[in-house]
Formats: C-alpha cells, structure tokens, sequence
C-alpha cells in the first residue's frame, strides 16, 4: 500500500482515476491510480469536518487500530494533483464536474487507499461463521467500537446510538496475516449542549457507562450489545450468539483499558493544528476537536472499567 506520508505520489504521476460519489453535500472522493503499479491513493474534498477528521485518523491509529491515514494539502500540491487529473481517463462519468467544483479547488486532503470489502459482503458472513477467523474479528471490531464511543464517531454502529448502524464504515481487508477489520470515515463529534447546561452530556456518558459496565459483565444479551448483535445480523445474516457477543466485549474492554491510561489527546491536537496551519487552512474546523469532550469520556469509560474489577 504506497504511503501518502510526503509528497512521493508525484515522482511516479496519476495514470487515471475514479470519482466515488458521495452522500448529500459531498463531493465524494477521487480515486487515483499511479503509475508503475506503485498503488491507489485517495482524494477527499475539504471541508469544515477535515480536522476532527484528521484528528480522529490519528487518534485511532495511535491507539492501534487499523484506520487509514490522512493529511491535508496545501494549494501547491493540490494545484499539482488536479493538473494531474485533468490530463487522465476518469472510469466515472461527470468526474469533471466534481474536479473543478469550488468545494475541491478551496482545499482537500489526502489519504491511504484501502482495498476491502464492507460489512455487507458475502464474504463476512462466511468470515463470521468460521472458527478459526470470527474471535479475532470481532475482538478488533469490539476496540473500534470503544474508539467510536470516545470520539462519540456515531455514524457507524448502534451500540450508544439511535439509529440502525451504517455498514459500509466497517471494511475487511484480507492480507499475508490473515483478515483486518479496518475503521474508516470517522471523526470526532463532541456534544454541545447549547443551553449551557451538561444534560445532553450527561445522557450520552450514561449510556457509554452502561456500555462499558454490559461488556466487563460479559452480559451477551445486554442493551447496548443486542443493538451490534442486531446490526451484525441484518447484513451478514449470521447470529454471533453469545460467544460472539464476548468476544467483542472483549475488545470493547481491552480498549477501554488503553483508553484508561491514554495521555496524548494534546500532543495530536497540537500535531493536528501545526499540520493544518503549515498548509494555510488555518484554525478551520479545528473547533470540532474538543479536548475537554474526549477527556471527560476517557474518564468516564476509566471509571466504569474500574468500577466492575
């Protein structure tokens, strides 16, 4: 998988793309191909949700999940890229469009391409049905899912949520190593309560409380986990049972420990501020990483680990 780390893309140069569609109000993501077989990476338009984004992407992978990497670009290696584009073959009708849009051309950023399939592949089901591969599986998509409770990530599964999940934010790479469960589109999401007062927090840390306390009780029929039972099922058409549901209970409590004991949340918004302001987007958006936010959840999900040992 070639590293968007630096600016190493343009030494080899685009030999074509794919303009991925995205949801309402999003201009999707570029696809592009280098040449000499050197990979895939992937172009996303910039927006007022990149650094919680950005934040997220470094936050999750420092915690050790598999998540993609992510930068953003400044006008001059934009400049570049959409140059590049300009002179290939789209594999995507109306790629054009997208390409010279305002939205694209005011900023973007960079991220690793990472082939898969999501939750909604057939091959999950057989994946989840075998022995030797689900307890691994589902043990790392248990610590995703701890992450996503202290980002408050919602746009993924049920677990602390009020809505039916979203499937294609789970992606399964299958590798040398076996099978990865990989988090990818995530950010940061902290609660606001715009009335001044903390109950809509207060509810939330409620909810992530009794999450952590269901799983370091192993109770595989509880609220909170029947809700990922459910959400698994409906995709995969496969019932995780009771073994399945500890087993990402597990991960949930495995992570949560790490999470205990994690001190960097300042240290990666520094980096994440120094990286957005070297390539002159300034502050933008930088507000959507909310340090006293993700602290207090750290803390709560520290003290309901304890509170069942």
């Amino acid at each position: 998988m070639f590293s968007i780390a630096n600016d190493g893309w343009a030494k080899h140069g685009i030999d074509g793309a794919h303009h991925a569609m995205g949801g309402l109000g999003s201009l999707g993501v570029f696809l592009m191909n280098l040449k000499g077989d050197a990979g895939v990476i992937v172009m996303k338009q910039g927006a007022i949700s990149s650094a919680a984004e950005y934040y997220a992407a470094l936050l999750y992978r420092d915690l050790g999940l598999a998540a993609p990497a992510m930068r953003p670009l400044d006008k001059d290696e934009l400049g570049k890229v959409i140059h590049q584009l300009g002179d290939v073959c789209f594999t995507s009708p109306g790629a054009g469009d997208a390409l010279q849009s305002g939205g694209i051309q005011r900023g973007a950023v960079l991220m690793d391409f990472c082939p898969g399939f999501t939750l909604k592949h057939p091959s999950v089901s057989r994946m989840l049905e075998d022995a030797a591969v689900a307890p691994k599986l589902l043990e790392d998509f248990g610590a995703i899912i701890a992450v996503d409770m202290l980002t408050n990530n919602f746009d993924r599964t049920p677990m602390v949520w009020a809505h039916e999940g979203n499937a294609n934010n789970v992606l399964f790479t299958a590798g040398t190593d076996g099978v990865t469960v990989r988090a990818i589109d995530q950010q940061t999401s902290p609660i606001v309560d715009q009335s001044g007062e903390d109950e809509l927090i207060i509810e939330y840390l409620r909810k992530v409380t009794g999450a952590i306390v269901e799983a370091a009780r192993k109770e595989a029929s509880g609220e909170y986990i029947t809700r990922v039972r459910e959400f698994i099922l409906k995709w995969t058409k496969v019932d995780v049972g009771d073994a399945g549901a500890n087993k990402i209970q597990d991960g949930i409590c495995e992570m949560a420990v790490k999470i205990a004991g994690y001190k960097n949340f300042s240290r990666l918004f520094s980096n994440c501020s120094t990286s957005f302001t070297q390539v002159g987007w300034g502050e933008m958006g930088l507000s959507g990483v909310n340090l006293p936010f993700l602290e207090r959840v750290a803390e709560t999900i520290a003290d309901a680990a304890a509170e069942v040992k």
